[in-house]
């Protein structure tokens, strides 16, 4: 990239994006923010996507909210990884007693270098992305800690267990969203009585 020699790395991928949103931590102006609770909070999330091998995009704090961007790129089982991580993310959190909510979505995205000489940064751009977001926002309106969309849940074939909701309008679509709720797949008893 400092031979300027970058544009090869603009891509169409097949990537799992996660955004949390930490309805529990709220930044305003004028306000004081307990800048070591956000700081605890950010290192349990990245060390899990981490631990998946995914990669934090973004960890944005401002006065529409506190939101960290995940991407998993770079596995053929990104949706898997990325429905634990959003699974664990989420308990580990709660436990933290940090409210949060998930939005999980996988397909096509632009990813790569995006800017001038200037200034660069590595961006997705594309409609998954955008869906997460917005699938994020739809976990609150639920009651529901994680969402994801129907690619994902397909993806992750028997791995997890999902309860499906009504579909749900979201801006940008002309027809509702399937989505569903994950959940870690119970564990069954085959040793016979």
């Amino acid at each position: 990239l400092d031979s300027w020699q970058g544009s090869w790395l603009a891509e169409l991928r097949d990537v799992t994006v996660l955004f949390v949103n930490l309805t529990g931590i709220k930044i305003r102006r004028g306000c004081d923010v307990d800048v070591a609770e956000l700081q605890q909070v950010l290192c349990v999330m990245q060390r899990v996507i981490f631990d998946h091998e995914g990669m934090v995009r973004q960890f944005l704090a401002d006065d529409k909210g506190t939101v960290l961007i995940a991407v998993f790129l770079a596995h053929e089982d990104s949706p898997v990884r990325g429905v634990k991580t959003a699974l664990e993310i989420h308990q580990r959190l709660d436990e933290l007693r940090v409210t949060n909510t998930v939005g999980v979505t996988t397909g096509k995205t632009f990813c790569g270098s995006v800017g001038s000489e200037a200034r660069r940064e590595y961006a997705m751009v594309g409609d998954i992305v955008n869906l997460s977001a917005r699938l994020m926002v739809a976990a609150i309106k639920q009651q529901v800690g994680i969402l994801c969309d129907r690619i994902t849940m397909r993806a992750c074939g028997q791995r997890f267990d999902f309860t499906t909701l009504k579909p749900i309008h979201v801006k940008g679509k002309a027809d509702p969203i399937p989505i569903f709720i994950p959940r870690i797949r119970a564990r069954r008893n085959t040793l016979a009585a």
